[in-house]
């Protein structure tokens, strides 16, 4: 028979062992992907992490780097605060022990580690080693970086800080050898000003020095040789204070029959040679109404400036000067606006990254006790009630924000990197309540505003406004609230542990993506890491971003969009659908386009002298107007106006009716304005001791919640009138003065002509030197002072908002505050 073939089976079977590899592969793959889309958009969360001792405040060098002092010992961390080690520091021992960090703005790289006694060390890599330097001749307090060179340094000694001045040193080395000291240097009146910008030399620094023995003046000098010479470019000053437009500095005339003081402001910034101006107000130049007045320079970014004038020490309000572009002549822009008196400061914000708007709270007159919320879009002309969620823009129902109204409440808070975005904690009402629970965010530069708490909170903003941050700081709790999407969703992320949050703070850097929040223990802290939120993506300009464009709602419509100061900025933000990776240079990018609105009637205000009455402006016939101006000097010029004169920082474009007539000055000076570089001098390369016998002229207000008014009041303050339209001066926040003076001055102790006197001499020599040596020992003596309630009152003196662990990015730090003249 034919055997039997069996045809082959052509048809594909799969291996058994292949189909259920197949299918746990196909399984896996399906997991892992519904567990990214279900965790896409949430941050990571470390656990707490907790100092033995208290953290003094937490120093970010970079987005990654982290440093502080906790219990007299240095610590680092290089992963964003997650993970900290101890730093053993050359030559540290039991008594020699860090005490401050200060970190190069400038450089980045750059840090001095002040120790508390006189060993120092630096650091050139992040903190990541450090260097123990020659012995300081002293106890330093303080060190200022020059902007251009990390090895220039300039440091005050501690050993007087108690008594108001101090010893100045100059390092070129980087604190390896200091050299040249100036005796007698007013504490923290010292700067590197504009060393280095147009014809200033970059060794150039200011400081202010008191004048001698019997003297109570203080003269502004400057040195561009490390202190081996200086120049006097100013006296009798008792203040001094450098901003990015102007110099001021507050002089007095006490020599009289009637006591003077003025202010006095130049242009000058970058110029080799300063030439000061005496500030014009409608009741004259002189500003002293009586020895208790107490001045506030707030803020010059658009180049006008705005300035404070409290009348006394116990009052809860002030006056809002503001000034034009000159920042010399100055008109009332708002009364009765709120002094804190607990935190000493005017509750007055501008809105960082947008020029003009501004944020203040007033009395509602001078005998009530109510206080409301305005904001302004054209840098203090017109000031209104801020509008509450679901409201229109009226003053039976606003919304109302605590500045530093009440302790643990959170100011108004923006950052320049996050254009348009601003948090604070209020109500809404007819007035700020004590007792307001709410915290309300605005991504529209302040035009419309969302509860997006019902519960008092702190925050934090960063990677440029796309990720707000915000936790209850008033009960533990372990729920942090944020956004991605400004604010359009809203969700929470658990700590591992309940907290009573006092801070938020993020790096320096505008595209961070790590905060730290701090226990109110001092002592815990933990990380929230946004990255793992974000995809690895980087963002593509032209399809991940959106346009918003910055308007006054008061303003009129240019290209379907209204203008904001003279201008329509197009900011890019990321979409709510991004999340990418902003480029690494997006700041360059961030502004897409810049386009200037030609100029209208509302880009002027009243000038100098003017009011605005009846939709114009008119002659204020109580104020005097010479002709030309009093600041007027040779080779200068002045404007002749029709009562209107152009905001300052306004850039519109285009000419109007109001073109003012310009004119040069006369020959001879209408009136001296004492401009001072007559005398220079060599300074001893040797230090002496500086006289103890000599306190400050200055002290802190004690505080007091009693309402004193500055001058009789007339009429309550408008808020929708254009009464502030006169000049408007930008005021100097928080940046510290800088004053320089010469220290080898005449000695003017006066000489006795008799025996008798000369035993007097002694005797009272040595009863200054007796209460000083007291007072030294209160000062360093601290169980001493706890014996003594009333002196340790006076120097627990409370003067700041979450102050304990905060630097780098955190609130207390970006919000600049007002600085006290």
């Amino acid at each position: 028979r034919t055997p039997l073939i069996r045809k082959k089976n052509t048809k594909k079977t799969r291996h058994p062992s292949k189909n259920v590899t197949m299918r746990i592969i196909f399984l896996a793959v399906f997991c892992l992907l519904g567990i990214h889309l279900v965790l896409s958009g949430n941050p990571a969360v470390t656990r707490p992490h907790t100092f033995d001792k208290d953290v003094d405040y937490l120093l970010w060098v970079d987005h990654e780097v982290v440093l502080t002092i906790s219990g007299s010992k240095l610590w680092r961390s290089q992963n964003r605060g997650v993970d900290w080690y101890f730093i053993n520091l050359p030559g540290e021992s039991a008594t020699v022990k860090p005490s401050y960090l200060v970190l190069s703005p400038h450089h980045g790289t750059h840090l001095f580690l002040l120790g508390n006694t006189r060993t120092n060390w630096v650091s050139d890599n992040k903190g990541f080693t450090w260097t123990k330097t020659a012995e300081a001749p002293e106890v330093l307090h303080n060190v200022k970086f020059n902007p251009h060179d990390p090895a220039h340094v300039i440091a005050m000694g501690y050993t007087f800080y108690g008594y108001g001045i101090g010893t100045l040193y100059t390092s070129s080395d980087f604190g390896s050898t200091w050299s040249h000291p100036i005796e007698d240097v007013v504490i923290d009146q010292f700067s590197w000003g504009d060393a280095g910008r147009h014809q200033v030399p970059k060794t150039r620094f200011y400081f202010a020095i008191w004048d001698g023995w019997g003297s109570q003046d203080f003269v502004l000098s400057e040195s561009d040789d490390f202190g081996v010479t200086s120049t006097i470019i100013h006296d009798r000053v008792f203040a001094v204070l450098w901003r990015s437009n102007h110099l001021f500095v507050l002089q007095y005339d006490f020599s009289g029959t009637e006591d003077e003081v003025y202010l006095k402001v130049s242009k000058d910034v970058g110029k080799g040679k300063k030439t000061f101006y005496r500030a014009e107000f409608p009741d004259g130049e002189n500003l002293h109404r009586n020895g208790d007045s107490l001045y506030f320079l707030l803020d010059d970014h658009t180049g006008s400036v705005h300035f404070g004038i409290k009348a006394t020490p116990t009052a809860d309000h002030m006056q809002l000067w503001s000034s034009g572009a000159d920042g010399i002549q100055y008109s009332l822009s708002l009364d009765y606006m709120k002094f804190d008196v607990y935190y000493h400061q005017p509750e007055f914000v501008y809105m960082h990254g947008l020029a003009g708007v501004l944020f203040a709270n007033q009395f509602t007159g001078w005998d009530d006790e109510e206080v409301h919320s305005l904001i302004s879009f054209d840098n203090g002309k017109i000031w209104d009630w801020l509008v509450a969620p679901g409201e229109s823009n009226t003053h039976e129902k606003g919304l109302h924000l605590h500045s530093w109204s009440f302790e643990h409440f959170g100011p108004v808070y923006s950052h320049w990197s996050a254009k348009g975005i601003i948090i604070g904690n209020g109500n809404v009402g007819d007035h700020l309540e004590e007792s307001s629970k709410g915290t309300f965010l605005s991504i529209d530069g302040g035009v419309t505003w969302k509860e997006i708490s019902k519960k008092r909170t702190i925050y934090e903003v960063s990677d440029f406004g796309s990720i707000i941050v915000w936790a209850e700081n008033d009960s533990p709790s372990k729920t942090v609230h944020y956004s991605l999407d400004y604010g359009k969703t809203i969700k929470t992320v658990q700590l591992d542990s309940a907290m009573t949050i006092e801070n938020i703070v993020t790096s320096s850097r505008e595209d961070g993506t790590s905060f730290i929040v701090e226990h109110n223990d001092h002592k815990t802290i933990a990380v929230i890491e946004f990255k793992d939120a974000l995809s690895n993506r980087a963002c593509a300009l032209k399809t991940d971003y959106d346009i918003w464009i910055p308007e006054n709602p008061h303003s009129k419509v240019w290209r379907g969009h209204k203008c904001l100061y003279g201008r329509q900025l197009s900011v890019r933000r990321k979409k709510s659908s991004s999340l990418c990776i902003h480029p690494a240079d997006f700041a360059k990018h961030q502004i897409a386009e810049v386009n200037h609105c030609p100029c209208e009637e509302e880009d002027y205000e009243c000038d100098f002298g003017y009011y605005w009455s009846g939709g114009k402006c008119v002659r204020d016939p109580r104020i005097d107007i010479p002709q030309p101006p009093l600041w007027c000097l040779p080779g200068d010029s002045y404007n002749v106006t029709d009562g209107y004169r152009k905001e300052a920082g306004n850039e519109c474009s285009g000419s109007t009716s109001h073109e003012p007539v310009v004119r040069s000055c006369p020959a001879t000076p209408v009136e001296s304005q004492g401009t001072y570089v007559t005398r220079t001098h060599t300074n001893p390369s040797t230090h002496t001791t500086p006289n103890t016998a000599t306190s400050a002229t200055s002290a802190t207000p004690k505080p007091t919640s009693a309402k004193t008014s500055a001058q009789p009041k007339t009429s309550a303050n408008p808020t929708t009138q254009k009464t502030s339209q006169a000049p408007r001066t930008s005021v100097p926040s928080s940046v510290p003065p800088t004053s320089t003076s010469d220290n080898n001055r005449k000695d003017d102790t006066p000489s006795s002509g008799s025996h008798a006197g000369v035993i007097v001499a002694v005797v009272i020599i040595v009863i200054i030197a007796v209460i000083a040596g007291l007072g030294f020992l209160l000062y360093k003596n601290e169980s001493l002072r706890e014996r003594i309630p009333f002196i340790q009152n006076l120097i627990n003196f409370k003067n700041g908002y979450s102050n304990t662990m905060t630097s780098g990015g955190g609130l207390m730090d970006d919000e600049d505050l007002g600085e006290r003249l």
